[in-house]
């Protein structure tokens, strides 16, 4: 008897597991995931002494912090860039997962960047960015692509910055930083 109730314990596990994955799958429920922060630079030769990204203390660097669309139901992963708007070889990446709506890089030295994402994915050039079309709202009156400069201070959120003009001609953002 005991035995028998064992097995219908587990038959029953079985199957709630099964049906589980089965919900699941069916209304299109992904696991969450963690982002995954990185800050990376393009070292260029000097031609004099320039401070490095990392010789500025902790306390004195800052974020920007802002939401993703996407033209399509779901948002792709997305390698959001943060690009110095001086010194192009200076900029901060952050991988987002899918559907993921909002991002934040953290530790950003202080100074004026452009803001700008692509397609997570080796030949994805797929790029969308916060340009003067999207507060102008997106519509095809609003043909001025152009990146809007972010300033970025000490100790401080750049926020309110929304990656969601992906209708740009091509050339118009900048080039996957390498």
């Amino acid at each position: 008897m005991k035995t028998t109730l064992i097995f219908i314990a587990g038959i029953l596990f079985t199957l709630a597991v099964g049906w589980g994955i089965m919900w699941v799958q069916k209304n299109n429920i992904t696991p969450a995931t963690v982002t995954e922060e990185k800050k990376i630079s393009t070292p260029s030769p000097p031609t004099s002494p320039i401070p490095s990204i990392s010789s500025a203390p902790t306390e004195q660097m800052g974020s920007i912090e802002g939401v993703l669309g996407y033209p399509s139901e779901q948002i792709p992963a997305l390698d959001v860039y943060v690009q110095s708007t001086i010194k192009p070889s200076q900029f901060y990446m952050v991988e987002t997962a899918l559907n993921d709506g909002s991002f934040t890089i953290s530790n950003v030295v202080p100074g004026t960047y452009y803001v700008f994402a692509y397609v997570h994915g080796p030949g994805e050039s797929s790029v969308g960015g916060y340009s003067k079309a999207v507060p102008c709202g997106l519509t095809v009156q609003c043909n001025d692509h152009s990146l809007i400069p972010v300033d970025v201070a000490a100790n401080e959120p750049s926020m309110g910055i929304e990656i969601r003009d992906w209708y740009a001609p091509e050339g118009t953002f900048p080039s996957r930083p390498q």
